[in-house]
């Protein structure tokens, strides 16, 4: 991997640790350490963010626009805010979930839209649902949903092995999972596009394979933070 002369870049050696120190960890930041360390430099450390004028990156920015509003009329959704004019045949898909859960638990239901968690270890998470179920007031299950809008089908395999998928398990065990059983901690990859679910049933196991992956890749940026960018 690339690295970076930090006399070009106008920063110490004191104020790179001392970001490192205070960064609040999301899977994005893990997986661009993993890619790109220069890229992680620039955005989370000196907070550079970029775009130009080609054809690539204009197509970029209309699929991100997109993906922003959609995910915010999933969020009125939930949240039982009128849609309007932005109403389309991809959030019926939405809606039917929210209406399949009120069917089901009716009043043991409660929907957490663009739903942030951080924890004391500096791991943070916002998730586009989080679903509480509940029986006689006391929590049972909890379902993550995270809104995918691209249209090449996502596998089984792939989802188990994303980050996003690791952090978003093992944060929501570590907090308002915690006196639930693991296995009562689903995700669901939905691709609204091409109308497919894939869903993730956690474990003990997975857990501890989460924690240590996402533990050692944070001591890594912490330990080696400031030398890779030299």
């Amino acid at each position: 991997m690339a690295k970076i002369n930090i006399k070009d870049n106008n920063i110490s050696k004191e104020q790179i640790k001392y970001r490192l120190d205070n960064l609040i960890f999301s899977q994005n930041m893990l997986n661009t350490w993993k890619i790109d360390r220069k890229e992680f430099f620039n955005k989370y450390i000196r907070s550079i963010f970029w775009s130009d004028d080609s054809i690539l990156d204009q197509r970029y920015e209309e699929n991100m626009a997109f993906g922003r509003d959609f995910h915010l009329n999933c969020q009125r959704i939930f949240m039982d805010i009128e849609l309007g004019y932005n109403f389309n045949r991809d959030l019926l898909k939405i809606i039917s979930i929210r209406d399949k859960y009120r069917k089901k638990y009716g009043k043991n239901v409660v929907f957490k839209p663009e739903y942030q968690i951080i924890l004391s270890s500096k791991v943070s998470i916002i998730a586009d649902l989080i679903v509480e179920i509940y029986e006689e007031e006391e929590l049972k299950n909890i379902h993550i949903w995270d809104w995918k809008t691209e249209t090449k089908e996502i596998t089984e395999l792939s989802v188990n092995q994303r980050m996003q998928t690791k952090m978003y398990m093992y944060t929501v065990k570590e907090s308002i999972g915690k006196d639930l059983n693991y296995e009562d901690i689903n995700m669901y990859y939905m691709q609204v596009k091409i109308d497919k679910t894939q869903i993730i049933k956690y474990s003990q196991q997975m857990h501890e394979k989460n924690k240590k992956e996402i533990f050692n890749l944070i001591k890594q940026i912490k330990e080696e933070g400031v030398d890779a960018c030299q």
